[in-house]
């Protein structure tokens, strides 16, 4: 399967195994990962940071 280089922000990992997914930005609807290899982490979240 070829990548799609669609940038997003995961909003719920449900059983562990599925990712879902929703557009940074410009809308759209969610879409799924069921396979974490193919995700990269770019800007992860940092808990008790304020953002800079």
């Amino acid at each position: 399967m070829k990548a799609t280089d669609r940038k997003a922000v995961v909003t719920d990992v449900q059983q562990g195994t599925t990712y879902i997914l929703r557009p940074i930005w410009g809308g759209g609807g969610n879409w799924v990962a069921e396979d974490a290899e193919k995700l990269t982490v770019t800007e992860p979240l940092v808990h008790g940071a304020e953002a800079t």
